[in-house]
């Protein structure tokens, strides 16, 4: 458990033995490399818009937020995050490209929060999943910046790309939710190991060559 224990009077928990329990304050911070910026997603965007009405087209678009989502996804798991009631975040973005703008790394936000949906640590990411605790009513991030290497972010040194440093903390779900979300995480990996064993689709009226 690579997490801490924020709990005001409680001695912090850092693993240690100790597993997350209902109603604990706990903070995470999770490393994420290899992250695309929002010129690719764009571009990915416009290329099903091209495509629209064709037989066959590829959506480069959904594929990418896909790859992306079960990547993150698994980072965060590994990292020992469980079911949260709600969360609050701090984003520390990296980039090793002087030329992209700090708004091109940000969009990928949504991939990032989709994925922690998708693996039952948010319930959803709407106002009353993605709120401040100090500051109840305010959709908002407890920091957010933005750096030229992945070192001063807080990562890894030497890494090439555009990535985050992300801060997650909230307090624990009850254990029915946290058995209901560990659940939906087991039934979506099995779905995604399905998809990979699939055989490709061949649309109507075309055969394989």
């Amino acid at each position: 458990m690579s997490g801490k224990r924020l709990d005001p009077g409680l001695e912090p928990a850092q693993g240690n033995g100790h597993y997350p329990v209902p109603g604990e304050l706990w903070q995470w911070e999770v490393a994420l490399d290899n992250l695309p910026a929002g010129n690719k997603i764009l571009a990915a965007k416009r290329v099903v818009a091209r495509e629209v009405g064709q037989l066959g087209r590829t959506d480069r678009y959904a594929r990418l937020k896909q790859l992306v989502q079960r990547d993150v996804a698994l980072l965060f798991r590994s990292a020992g995050v469980v079911p949260l009631e709600r969360a609050d975040f701090g984003w520390c973005w990296w980039t090793s490209f002087v030329r992209v703008d700090p708004d091109n790394l940000v969009i990928v936000r949504k991939f990032i929060l989709d994925a922690l949906v998708e693996a039952g640590i948010l319930a959803d990411d709407g106002w009353s999943d993605v709120l401040t605790e100090h500051s109840p009513g305010r959709f908002g991030w407890l920091w957010e910046s933005f750096h030229l290497d992945s070192l001063s972010a807080g990562g890894p040194p030497g890494q090439v790309g555009h990535g985050a440093v992300v801060t997650i903390q909230g307090r624990i779900a009850g254990a029915l939710e946290v058995r209901r979300r560990q659940e939906q995480w087991s039934h979506h990996k099995q779905r995604q190991a399905a998809r990979q064993f699939r055989a490709p689709s061949v649309p109507a009226g075309r055969t394989k060559r």
